[in-house]
């Protein structure tokens, strides 16, 4: 009887632990769950590549065309305004300098307006293909085949919550990009420190970045906006706060190198006229350009919600876990 009962304890404890094997979430170092973030990303864009390749002609790479179209407009307004203000401060008399400091005055409010007028279609672009791509993603990884009708249908009742996530967001990032300059300000005499604090606040902004995107997904994947889903999205991160900021330089790294292949292009020249700027955009260089940052976006809202399944799986398993415990 004895036998029995000690046979059957260890069936139970067999039965366990084969249980928790199989809910525990797989075991990686930071470097194999980026290269798996990456790795099943591509393969969401590759598996459904019908679907993301409307969302990038239709709306990634409209919005990678404005934004290189206003930074080719606001170029020679911002030459014109730096030139003004260096001949200002070097008038030999006042009322010189004050007519000077007028006409570039006006000159920034052209580039106000250059920039008001292409925002609102940037700003609507971003938020559509935002929604699409993070919506189409993750049914693919829940097993449902995205589609243009699905993608479509997760506008209507996702747009408000993105929006005034994105205004937090914003709100956030340019308030906290003004507090390393301030510091180094602080210490200008001491050019190493400077040095350091800049670097640290760099450091410090491709995390939130990071944390501002997943703050995105959540407010496209669920029922929450502002800054509580920023909030929700940092809580997500936990344990895997140094990969998220790794993917997100990633990002930073491939979008800055784009820009400055830009400049070095565009550098010293003049664009008078709509028509000598889309002649410029036409080149293949530019065009290339043009078409690797739209695809730069539209991956890294897919890798950015990949990243957020990988958490809120790992997060919900833990979840239960001390529920089971308890």
């Amino acid at each position: 009887m004895s036998e029995r009962h000690e046979s059957h304890d260890l069936e139970i404890k067999v039965a366990a632990l084969h249980q928790e094997k199989l809910q525990s979430p797989p075991q990686s170092s930071s470097l194999s769950f980026i290269l798996i973030v990456f790795s099943n990303s591509l393969k969401v864009l590759l598996q459904s590549w019908y679907i993301f390749l409307l969302i990038f002609l239709s709306l990634a790479l409209p919005v990678s065309f404005l934004i290189f179209s206003l930074s080719l407009s606001s170029y020679p307004l911002k030459h014109h305004i730096l030139y003004l203000e260096s001949l200002a401060l070097h008038s030999p008399t006042h009322f010189e300098a004050r007519q000077i400091w007028r006409e570039s005055r006006e000159e920034a409010l052209s580039l106000l307006r250059l920039k008001f007028f292409y925002s609102l279609p940037i700003c609507l672009l971003s938020l559509l293909t935002s929604i699409c791509s993070v919506h189409s993603t993750s049914l693919y990884l829940s097993l449902t085949r995205p589609s243009l009708s699905s993608a479509v249908a997760a506008i209507k009742p996702n747009w408000k919550r993105v929006i005034v996530t994105s205004f937090c967001s914003y709100i956030l990032f340019l308030l906290s990009s003004q507090v390393p300059p301030l510091l180094a300000a602080a210490f200008y005499v001491h050019a190493e420190l400077r040095l350091l604090i800049l670097l640290i606040g760099f450091c410090f902004e491709v995390y939130l970045m990071a944390v501002l995107g997943m703050g995105l997904v959540v407010s496209v994947l669920e029922d929450r906006f502002g800054w509580d889903a920023v909030r929700v999205g940092s809580r997500l991160m936990e344990g895997r706060r140094t990969c998220g900021w790794v993917i997100s330089a990633v990002f930073v790294a491939l979008s800055g190198s784009i820009g400055r292949a830009f400049g070095a292009l565009t550098d010293g020249k003049e664009f008078r006229g709509g028509w000598a700027m889309l002649v410029t955009m036409m080149k293949w260089r530019t065009g290339t350009l043009v078409c690797l940052y739209g695809l730069i976006v539209l991956w890294s809202y897919v890798v950015t919600t990949v990243f957020y399944t990988e958490c809120r799986k790992r997060h919900c398993y833990y979840n239960v876990r001390v529920e089971n415990e308890n």
